[in-house]
């Protein structure tokens, strides 16, 4: 994929990311995290294959990078009690 292309598709589908995972991580740094995940995660699996829908990809792909950090984070709160 060329960069051109991949910055296009960041720039499309940047606001449905952001929206995703702070509807599910309230905290920015962590929703930052999570965004930023999503897109090497997309970035991932567009060298193994072609994406069809872009959107729905990251959409989902974000859904699950919020939800391990909210686990992550559950159990670290777990372990450790409320920080």
């Amino acid at each position: 994929m060329a960069t051109m292309e991949w910055d296009q598709i960041v720039e499309q589908n940047s606001s449905i990311v952001w929206r995703t995972v702070t509807r599910l991580v309230p905290e920015q740094a962590d929703a930052a995290d999570c965004f930023q995940r999503t897109f090497i995660s997309a970035w991932e699996l567009s060298q193994k294959q072609p994406i069809r829908h872009w959107p729905g990809l990251l959409r989902r792909l974000a859904t699950a990078r919020a939800l391990e950090r909210r686990r992550e984070l559950a159990r670290f709160r777990g372990r450790h009690g409320e920080f």
